[in-house]
């Protein structure tokens, strides 16, 4: 998944669980990890995990959905 902590803000990658997978789109706000702790993105695209980045991706911890509902 990648998102952005502001709109129009640079792009970082996060992994997401396999219970996410198919349930993410553009737009959601997420819950992530990060180096400076647990922070709310606005997710930019969900795209496959290549496996090819130079660290490993840091989890989603749970999505945030429109009228409240979290998955």
């Amino acid at each position: 998944m990648r998102a952005s902590h502001n709109p129009g803000g640079k792009i970082y990658s996060w992994e997401l669980s396999g219970l996410l997978i198919d349930r993410v789109s553009a737009g959601d706000k997420a819950v992530v990890h990060t180096e400076r702790g647990v922070k709310a993105v606005t997710v930019a695209a969900v795209e496959e995990y290549a496996g090819n980045e130079p660290e490993p991706l840091r989890m989603v911890i749970r999505i945030k959905r429109k009228g409240g509902v979290t998955a």
